[in-house]
């Protein structure tokens, strides 16, 4: 691309720069011509075998030129081109609008006041085609004669690129209006300050400052004194730096508080010097908020969720197809590039979204922006939940849009599971509450806020505990319940509640409290049930029996126990030793059969008592069942007394004269009944009644309890299990995630070094040549002109031509091996990232190794701060194997990576003389240990593991490394990867003091798994 700071047209520095080949050689043509030091035939020769156009002026008129201006200018032969006229040779006006004849006279007059000059210049072929052609023009007289020297060399493709070039800096400033990000672009001036030149669009919608406010301003004339220093430490840290680097901070703009997450990446001008730092930032307020909420509360549910790499598409208006995609969609969509913009829009989008499609085509084409969610299809023909923002963008000098795809598939199985979790929560009619380790509420049920009178608009989240707890109930939960819970993992009791409008709700209460894998606890829930009812009966019952003392105390035992059997065993001993009746005996009536029946499942008696226990036909009990279906209770004083002749030779076959029957019927609508029976007639009091129905309305309470704590338990199992299904999930996208975004990174890296160092490889051979060429041209001067004039004997002198002629082929040589070194480690970054290989095939395992090898080997190499690390290879015989090459390539490197940690820290706490007599080592040995599996073993001579850590290397979440050092999920990955996507295994073996080794087998092929 031209240089707009001057025209195409208009004269540079008089005398050629070094590096321009057009000007070296003319420059010594002249030289050569005017100093009279070559021969005529050398002359014509350097001017006839020239690979640049050559001509030569006299009064406006080409009176010479050489065969390279014939071809250029496609002339039949030299003849035609010395007829045509000079004014013939260019278009009637330059690309500038000046007339060509114009323009060449000002050329030539600037010619009086210097010798040569360079310039851009459009020439006309003899068949008509415009062609641009670099111009070095020289004067020289010879004999009082005034000559123009004239060399051409054409620069189509040159001025091609730059038009490219133009039109990417034009697509980049789109891409720059259109990002959702902050972007700001910051000076760096030679005294050191920085100064504000301005920031994106987005950035002042966040920030409600516009762009042109912040133009030449400090930092802290920005951001005030405090954030402004912060700013400029962070400035300069990036210029010490002399490359990118990555940080999160907090920075207030507008009046308001945010959050970044910031990337500063140094610009360099010609002389090497950072003059400029482009600022990217991405607004991370919300995720800092929402991790602030949950830092201290479920600590398993901590997870970091990297940004997702969107695809970027441009497409035409009119036909409604892909001109332009990027590596994100091309990867999301399984095309390359040369397929997908082969592609029609039913064929990329799903028909249910096509109407979508058509309104997007519609919106750009009025010059709105457009957002939506859709589905895209797979290359496979599988399905693809998208997020589409596209704003009108002007291509190639047409309207297209511009869209930026996200593929929502991950986040929308996350939102089903955890709509799956929320209705289990939702599903029950008691209140279900979680709480953080400092009593503050995360969630809260619709029955919970119901019971509480929180409105539904209103979120829960951060309200104390204290504030829905009574003054008695705060001692009872604070001081006793949470702390038991602590303690031995759940507590149950009573509590007292209080709504928003003051009524204080009596309810029963059980708190659980959730731990971590070392026993730490992370958070609690609690499951709460409206008692008011059942404490209202106690009242009553208190009121009307308070001389009873003996029956609150059997209540009390039966309400001990959440177990059926034990409630009931306690129940009938109680009742029968405080009534003093022969037998106390419990039945439950069970309609589900064949033949409808009672069954007594409990009995107390006195000694020698004929027994109850077993299964009574409705037909047997006569008018008494139907009386006890209705919950009536049945007093029976002397059962010769009884009408129903079923009845009384029931009770004549079992013994008992006088009986005394409590119906019940317990919420999940079971009925039961109490039986007490005497062997002789028996006058039932008022009293007893009433403190036999006073006991059946505890039993019912006690039975509700045990129900209660079952349901709980059952629901505390089906949250747990949801919870860990969820946690795998979100394991799984953040590594997925991860990875993703650094293969890319590594892909990414591997070509942008690849581009170069091909150049230079590339460009090696010809200088190479170049240079052999001109030593020999030097080594002929030197043999036809041995005695040289002083001046050029000088300079051989102070450059050291002997030194440099010696030396020049080995810096070529070291530059070569250099290059190919780069090219070796760019191999290795693309054989590691192994983007385009995210299916299954046959590769070679050892080429994954050595790749990730190489990519650490700047971490096996002896350095000031640790000594070096041996990798010894034993390699097998292996075939090539069906596997996921870039996850097993993953898996190599979790494994290496922590036995470079072990090692490293290991050699900190040996000495010089341990560590030679024992180095450092890492043995890889591969082997087929059967016809269809093959066995990869990575050892080391570290300081090994004990048997706690080693039992639990593979755990989610579970690392020996320092905060932000290790995250826990590697290993976890790596078995996930073995086990689950291989069909593999992978073990540990490790002893203190004497080594870990990791042995992963896998199946030669994969046929089976993916079946």
């Amino acid at each position: 691309m031209p240089d707009n700071t001057r025209s195409p047209y208009e004269t540079a520095d008089p005398t050629p720069c070094s590096n321009n080949p057009i000007g070296s050689v003319a420059a010594n043509l002249v030289a050569a011509t005017t100093g009279r030091k070559l021969s005529d035939t050398l002359f014509r020769q350097l001017f006839d075998e020239s690979a640049d156009a050559m001509l030569l002026l006299e009064d406006g008129e080409v009176i010479d030129c050489n065969q390279a201006a014939v071809k250029m200018m496609r002339c039949s032969s030299k003849e035609e081109l010395l007829s045509l006229q000079f004014s013939q040779m260019s278009p009637e006006c330059q690309p500038d609008g000046q007339s060509s004849q114009a323009k060449a006279r000002e050329m030539f007059a600037a010619m009086a006041d210097q010798r040569s000059q360079w310039f851009e210049w459009m020439h006309r072929r003899v068949d008509g085609e415009d062609f641009w052609v670099e111009v070095l023009l020289t004067k020289i007289e010879i004999d009082g004669r005034e000559i123009f020297h004239t060399t051409w060399r054409e620069i189509k493709d040159r001025k091609r690129a730059e038009a490219e070039l133009r039109e990417q800096a034009r697509l980049l400033r789109s891409m720059y209006e259109a990002v959702e990000h902050s972007i700001t672009m910051v000076n760096v001036l030679e005294d050191g300050e920085f100064r504000f030149v301005g920031w994106n669009p987005a950035t002042e919608r966040s920030a409600g400052i516009p762009s042109e406010a912040i133009v030449g301003k400090t930092p802290e004339e920005l951001m005030g004194q405090e954030h402004g220093a912060v700013v400029r430490h962070d400035y300069q840290r990036c210029l010490e730096a002399g490359t990118p680097i990555t940080y999160e901070e907090y920075l207030p703009l507008g009046g308001r508080d945010f959050w970044w997450l910031t990337t500063l990446n140094p610009l360099k001008d010609d002389r090497g010097r950072i003059h400029r730092i482009v600022v990217t930032a991405f607004d991370i307020t919300d995720r800092k908020i929402a991790e602030a909420a949950l830092q201290q509360a479920e600590s398993h549910y901590r997870s970091i969720f990297e940004t997702i790499n969107d695809g970027i598409v441009i497409t035409d208006l009119e036909t409604g197809k892909v001109v332009s995609v990027n590596p994100a969609a091309c990867r999301m969509h399984g095309y390359t590039a040369e397929e997908f913009v082969e592609l029609r829009p039913s064929e990329l989008v799903h028909q249910d979204t096509l109407p979508e499609f058509f309104q997007f085509v519609e919106t750009i084409r009025a010059g709105k922006p457009f957002f939506c969610t859709g589905i895209d299809l797979h290359k496979d023909g599988s399905s693809i939940d998208v997020e589409v923002t596209s704003v009108p963008f002007r291509y190639r000098d047409k309207p297209h849009a511009l869209s930026i795809i996200r593929d929502i598939g991950d986040r929308k199985a996350a939102e089903q599971a955890q709509a799956r979790l929320t209705a289990i929560l939702e599903a029950t009619s008691d209140l279900i509450g979680i709480a953080d380790m400092q009593g503050r509420v995360l969630y809260i049920n619709r029955a919970g806020q119901r019971l509480l009178e929180i409105p539904p608009a209103e979120a829960p989240m951060g309200l104390p505990i204290s504030t829905i707890l009574t003054e008695d109930s705060k001692q009872i939960v604070l001081e006793q319940g949470i702390p038991i819970a602590i303690q031995q993992g759940i507590w149950q009791g009573e509590s007292t509640h209080l709504s928003r409008s003051g009524r204080e709700i009596p309810v029963s209460q059980v708190i659980i409290a959730h731990k971590a894998a070392d026993g730490t606890p992370e958070y609690l829930s609690t499951i709460v049930r409206d008692i008011t009812e059942q404490k209202q009966a106690e009242v009553a019952l208190q009121q009307r029996a308070q001389r009873e003392q003996l029956l609150n105390c059997i209540t009390s035992q039966v309400r001990c126990s959440l177990n059926f059997d034990i409630i009931l065993t306690t129940a009938v001993e109680e009742i029968r030793s405080f009534m003093q009746v022969d037998s106390c005996s419990f039945a439950w009536y069970c309609p589900d059969a064949e033949e409808p029946y009672w069954e007594v499942v409990k009995q107390a008696t006195a000694e020698a008592q004929p027994s109850l226990l077993g299964r009574y036909p409705v037909a047997a009990l006569g008018s008494l069942a139907e009386q006890l279906f209705v919950l009536d209770t049945v007093c029976i004083e002397d059962v010769h007394q009884v009408g129903d002749p079923v009845v009384r030779q029931l009770f004549n076959d079992l013994g008992y004269a006088a009986s005394l029957n409590l119906p019940m019927q317990i919420p999940s609508g079971l009925i039961g009944v109490m039986n007490c029976q005497n062997r002789s007639p028996r006058c039932w009091t008022d009293d007893e009644v009433k403190l036999l129905q006073a006991v059946m309305e505890q039993l019912t309470i006690a039975l509700n309890q045990a129900e209660l704590y079952d349901q709980s338990q059952t629901k505390a199992q089906e949250l747990e299990l949801a919870l860990q299904k969820l946690q795998h999930t979100q394991l799984q996208m953040i590594q997925s995630e991860k990875m993703s975004s650094l293969g890319q990174l590594v892909a990414g890296i591997a070509h942008e070094i690849n581009n170069p160092v091909n150049f230079i490889y590339g460009n090696l051979f010809p200088a190479e040549q170049y240079m052999q060429d001109l030593l020999e041209l030097i080594h002929t001067y030197q043999a036809h002109y041995p005695n040289p004039l002083p001046a050029i004997q000088n300079t051989v002198e102070a450059i050291d031509l002997a030194f440099v002629e010696s030396d020049l082929p080995r810096l070529l040589s070291s530059i070569r091996m250099g290059a190919e070194r780069i090219r070796q480690i760019v191999s290795s970054l693309r054989t590691f990232s192994r983007l385009d290989e995210a299916e299954c095939k046959a590769v070679d395992i050892h080429e994954g190794i050595d790749s990730t090898l190489v990519i650490l080997e700047n971490r096996l190499k002896a350095t000031s701060e640790h000594p070096g690390i041996r990798v010894i290879k034993q390699y097998g015989d292996l075939p090539l194997v069906e596997c996921y090459a870039g996850q097993l390539n993953q898996v190599f490197m979790n494994i290496l990576v922590n036995a470079l940690d072990a090692l490293e820290e290991h050699d900190q706490h040996r000495s010089h003389q341990e560590i030679d007599q024992a180095s450092s080592s890492i043995v890889i040995r591969t082997q087929k240990i059967d016809p269809d599996r093959v066995a990869v073993h990575i050892a080391d001579n570290g300081p090994g593991m004990p048997e706690a850590v080693k039992q639990r290397i593979f755990d989610p979440f579970f690392t020996t490394k320092p905060i932000g050092k290790g995250t826990g999920i590697g290993m976890s990955i790596s078995y996930q990867i073995i086990t689950e996507n291989h069909g593999g295994t992978i073990h540990c073996f490790s002893t203190p003091q004497q080594g870990t080794e990791l042995i992963i087998e896998i199946p030669l092929k994969q046929t089976t798994l993916l079946s």
